[in-house]
């Protein structure tokens, strides 16, 4: 590595080559250009100007090695402003902190490392736009749990969310390339942003594993919520979007250990036709003047009159209510319970099967307790 390049004389722009680059801590201006993919960048307790606060502005293309934002305290405290690109080739560490550190940049941040072994540590620091991991061979674990305003793209290489919680306005991985995800633990929330597709897991080549994962998603209007699994296995997938009256879809086969919506309008729940979704619990009712829908969509969650395909995986049975139900088929049809109190629609158009519209008999054991919506 070049440099590193420490930050000095308070606040400036990055693109001033002249006033604020130093190849040491504390010392005066001595470097003559802006920093590059080789060169490590630090901001520390000596970066302000007699101890003071002060704003560091990212007003064009800014490019580093790790990127370091610490060292603030005793009245030198940080804004972190503009809106121009950050790439950074290696590392970030907000070790500042979000009691010290104010983040008003809105810019997009794109982590561009061919090597394994990085890490992003925001240190409750919540990031204001898209943030892009897009390194062929680079690998970026999460050192904490992560927040953006933003969405989250992997377009190459590995992410690995280390189990820490993430919140997002969309997280995709639709780029063709080799990329892998690991979520272990993680629950990874994503808030309505007027997208459509808010998860997105297609790219070919991803490798990916999510099964102890929940993958959550909240807001409320009337926007279309999808989720297009690409295929995967995943822990938990919840619909959470209070008195959203949105459309939320699933889309491509999918397993999934628990199918959750816990909404609190009518609204509808499409699965894209002509495919599987393979769920072992299915937690999913509405109340009494709020039937949730039951229907078949495209890839882009639009409703079709063609069949999709529900298929229960392990023992036990579903136990719904206040369904309204068509072009469904659920295997195996001796599990699926739709309920006294759903709707039969699966005579309409392209016939559904599988659905028994009553509660379970008495001693068949359920593995998806009836959740009825009550406001």
């Amino acid at each position: 590595m070049a440099g590193p390049y420490y930050w000095v004389g308070g606040t400036g722009n990055s693109s001033d080559a002249t006033n604020h680059w130093a190849t040491s801590s504390g010392w005066a201006p001595d470097v003559g250009n802006v920093p590059a993919s080789t060169d490590n960048v630090i901001f520390d307790n000596a970066s302000s100007t007699a101890n003071a606060a002060y704003t560091f502005t990212i007003d064009s293309t800014l490019t580093c090695a790790d990127f370091t934002m610490g060292g603030p305290g005793s009245g030198n405290d940080v804004t972190w402003a503009g809106s121009a690109a950050l790439d950074i080739y290696g590392s970030m560490n907000l070790s500042a902190g979000s009691a010290d550190l104010t983040r008003t940049y809105t810019g997009t941040i794109t982590f561009k490392s061919t090597a394994t072994g990085k890490t992003i540590a925001s240190n409750g620091v919540s990031f204001g736009g898209t943030v892009t991991l897009d390194g062929a061979g680079g690998g970026w674990t999460l050192s904490d749990a992560f927040s953006s305003t933003g969405g989250v793209n992997v377009s190459a290489g590995t992410f690995n969310t280390g189990s820490f919680n993430m919140t997002v306005t969309f997280f995709r991985d639709a780029t063709a390339g080799t990329t892998s995800i690991t979520l272990g633990t993680s629950t990874i929330t994503c808030t309505l942003n007027g997208s459509a597709t808010v998860w997105q897991v297609t790219a070919a080549g991803t490798t990916f594993s999510g099964a102890s994962s929940t993958i959550k998603f909240t807001g409320v209007g009337s926007s279309l919520v999808g989720f297009t699994g690409g295929g995967q296995t995943y822990g938990t997938v919840w619909f959470a979007n209070g008195g959203s009256t949105g459309t939320c879809f699933l889309a491509q086969d999918n397993t999934i250990s628990e199918l959750k919506d816990t909404g609190t309008a009518a609204h509808n729940l499409y699965f894209q036709s002509s495919v599987t979704q393979t769920i072992t619990t299915f937690t999913v009712s509405g109340s009494a003047t709020k039937l949730v829908t039951i229907n078949s969509c495209n890839a882009s969650g639009t409703a079709q009159t063609t069949t999709h395909a529900l298929a229960k995986a392990g023992g036990g049975t579903i136990s719904s209510d206040y369904l309204n139900i068509q072009h469904s088929v659920a295997t195996p049809s001796s599990t699926w319970y739709a309920g006294a109190n759903s709707t039969d629609n699966q005579a309409v158009a392209t016939a559904g099967s599988g659905w028994t519209f009553t509660v379970p008999p008495a001693g068949v054991s359920s593995v998806s307790p009836q959740f009825i919506n009550v406001s």
